[in-house]
């Protein structure tokens, strides 16, 4: 009977966001350890991901980061696979 070992397995490597003019305040604002959220300025409807055009309205009109404090609610889910 012989016995083989696996190579340990690497350390996983963190994925990086892809940077955009669009999202940059989002996450200069994580480094910051702030939480930023983006602003239709039209419909004033609060947004992530961010992204030009509003789904809420469809305008592409400019919008706005803002900080945001204990009014802002996070949904959280989680995935279990098995």
């Amino acid at each position: 009977m012989s016995t083989t070992s696996a190579a340990p397995a690497a350390d996983p490597q963190p994925i990086r966001p892809a940077m955009s003019k669009i999202n940059k305040p989002f996450w200069d604002g994580c480094r910051a350890h702030k939480l930023m959220a983006q602003q239709c300025t039209q419909c004033r409807e609060l947004r992530y991901p961010a992204a030009a055009i509003c789904p809420n309205c469809l305008s592409g009109v400019k919008v706005a980061f803002e900080e945001r404090g204990s009014d802002l609610t996070v949904p959280v889910f989680e995935v279990v696979a098995g």
